[in-house]
């Protein structure tokens, strides 16, 4: 299951209310209308069954973390190093075999976890 098909943008339930927090106050509708103006604090996508990540979530700023451990990612978009994450970068858990290209251009201040994962 894709995360598009997980997140009703016009619903104030689920997954968004879930999983995002600006700078300590969660945010529930907006960001994928693109009017959510604050940097992104933490978002947590952990254990949702997510197969696959579309193109326009790689233009993410994170400051804190982003989670996307326990899914079941096979492959990440391929501009996915254009994510911005200012904390730890949770990728662990997935089915990832190869990673894309672009992945050596990610700009993140913690650590990236990706154990659990079939990479070659």
């Amino acid at each position: 299951m894709c995360i598009r098909d997980r997140l009703n943008p016009d619903c104030d339930e689920g997954l968004l209310r879930k999983g995002m927090e600006f700078d300590g106050v969660r945010k529930t509708t907006g960001f994928f209308r693109g009017k959510i103006k604050k940097q992104l604090a933490r978002w947590t996508l952990s254990d949702l069954g997510l197969s696959c990540l579309p193109e326009s979530f790689c233009t993410l700023r994170v400051k804190r973390g982003l989670f996307l451990n326990g899914n079941q990612l096979s492959s990440l978009p391929d501009s996915f190093g254009s994510i911005h994450v200012g904390g730890d970068l949770h990728l662990n858990d997935n089915q990832l075999s190869t990673l894309p290209d672009s992945f050596s251009e990610l700009e993140v201040g913690g650590a990236i976890h990706l154990h659990n994962n079939p990479l070659d």
